[in-house]
């Protein structure tokens, strides 16, 4: 991983003599840099460097960027430094308001962000919350998040204890 790390932080360097002003290679090479922080388990500086992107997508102005970087904000707080996942639906709420649900894309990029939501109600034991919200994901039937988040609907249903609905749910696939 060192040598990943030297590349990138030498990237910065050739970007910043190269360029002036904030830009989309600066803001891809903060959260490559940050990732492999977290693959290291050094959560301070992955941390830091999810900010630093966070910083470039403000100055780029650009929503899919700057979604992109509350998404991984919250996905640090989710998988990362799970002591504080309210803080993670924070980011993650930030990331889809800057989203233009007009676009396809934007819109399968929500589904994402909505299914780590209701993974972490589910990992809070909010089953109720957690079922109303993997119902709520907005994908076309046979899909992998489709399929997924009704695995996760079956699952909250079993630890509510609500057999009736798991058994409606098993009708309406089949």
């Amino acid at each position: 991983y060192k040598e990943a790390l030297d590349a990138y932080f030498e990237a910065s360097k050739l970007i910043d003599e190269i360029c002036n002003e904030s830009n989309i290679l600066n803001f891809t090479n903060y959260n490559n840099i940050a990732e492999i922080y977290a693959i290291k388990k050094d959560y301070n500086n992955a941390l830091s460097y999810y900010i630093k992107a966070l910083q470039e997508a403000r100055q780029l102005k650009d929503k899919i960027w700057l979604s992109s970087a509350y998404n991984n904000l919250g996905y640090y707080y989710y998988r990362i430094d799970i002591k504080d996942l309210d803080k993670a639906i924070d980011y993650y709420e930030k990331a889809k308001k800057e989203l233009d649900y007009e676009q396809k894309a934007h819109v399968v990029f929500a589904n994402v962000i909505d299914e780590n939501i209701a993974h972490i109600s589910l990992l809070k034991k909010n089953y109720k919350e957690a079922y109303n919200k993997y119902a709520n994901i907005k994908v076309s039937e046979g899909s992998y998040i489709f399929r997924r988040a009704n695995v996760f609907k079956y699952q909250c249903l079993v630890m509510l204890g609500d057999y009736k609905g798991v058994e409606k749910l098993d009708d309406t696939l089949s």
